[in-house]
């Protein structure tokens, strides 16, 4: 009896030195994680606070605040007219935000930013988004525009999927999605690469997206590119009249109707050959409202998509809600 119950006891204290190593391992376990997460979270300010020391070097406070200004003013002017892709609520007092980080380039008139978008008007949501926000001066003059979108699931970076993320994290997202290589290794030479304390500076090529038109500068005669950048023949204009049409088409219907029974035009100056007639409900797509002029440069939404001119007054007026 005496050897069952010894043969019992050593058992129970095996199992429980067992349960007691396997409670110390998930303690350290924890630990181990939650110090890493700490290092990574620091290691992601450290990050942040060059990158923003590096934008202000290649502007200055006033240039970063007012950019910064100019942009949130943006957003909210599309907003409060209920422009396209702004209508619907999506965006809205307190759920988005610009992060408050501006890469800008060295010249300083380009710079990239991060839309953070919380989705709080789809209950059945399990994501939140962020989008690329660009910036791009033009004469002293800033215009900015909306780029890709990056969806973020939840469950990736929380237990609780019903609640949005919140802007800190998405902060915390976007320094690893869309500011990564902002900055390069400073180029010092052989023994200052090998030896020397490591710089970094600004990398121009981050920044290539805003040098690409939607139309290749070749094919802007041929293609229906922005009619007001067709003739161009510099390309840095080209570019930057393009870049700049791109951020004021969000002022345009991407899909409209003819209010009136009129005619579209041939895309030439002075305005007079007709290429069809047009009735009222017809489809169309405004690509650009040419500048001081009483014309739209449109593409038609029907079996023969032609790209001409119709005067604005003829095209449906976007109906606020």
């Amino acid at each position: 009896m005496l050897i069952i119950n010894g043969y019992f006891n050593e058992k129970k204290q095996k199992k429980d030195m067992s349960n007691n190593v396997n409670k110390i391992f998930i303690i350290v376990l924890g630990l181990l994680c939650f110090l890493s997460c700490k290092d990574e979270k620091k290691e992601i300010q450290k990050k942040a606070s060059l990158y923003y020391e590096k934008s202000i070097s290649a502007s200055d406070n006033d240039t970063y605040n007012r950019v910064y200004a100019n942009a949130t003013d943006s957003i909210n002017s599309w907003i409060n007219n209920k422009l396209k892709g702004y209508a619907n609520q999506r965006l809205n007092a307190g759920s988005w935000r610009l992060d408050s980080l501006i890469c800008f380039n060295s010249k300083a008139d380009k710079c990239i930013l991060a839309l953070l978008t919380q989705a709080v008007f789809w209950k059945d949501t399990d994501h939140d988004n962020m989008d690329f926000f660009y910036g791009i001066k033009i004469k002293n003059k800033w215009y900015f525009f909306q780029g890709a979108g990056i969806s973020l699931p939840r469950e990736f970076y929380q237990k609780d999927t019903t609640k949005p993320l919140s802007f800190q994290i998405m902060h915390e997202i976007a320094m690893k999605e869309i500011f990564r290589g902002y900055l390069k290794k400073k180029d010092k030479g052989f023994w200052g690469n090998l030896f020397g304390k490591t710089e970094w500076e600004i990398n121009d090529r981050f920044f290539l997206e805003l040098d690409k038109p939607r139309l290749p500068f070749e094919t802007r005669k041929t293609a229906p590119s922005y009619y007001s950048c067709r003739d161009i023949n510099n390309k840095k204009e080209y570019v930057e009249c393009s870049l700049k049409y791109e951020a004021l088409s969000v002022w345009n219907e991407d899909s409209t109707s003819i209010s009136k029974d009129t005619y579209l035009y041939s895309p030439e100056f002075p305005v007079t050959k007709k290429i069809r007639q047009l009735k009222k409900g017809d489809l169309l797509r405004v690509i650009e409202r040419i500048d001081n002029s009483q014309w739209c440069y449109v593409r038609m939404w029907d079996g023969n998509p032609n790209v001409g001119f119709i005067e604005k007054e003829a095209i449906v007026k976007r109906e606020k809600k």
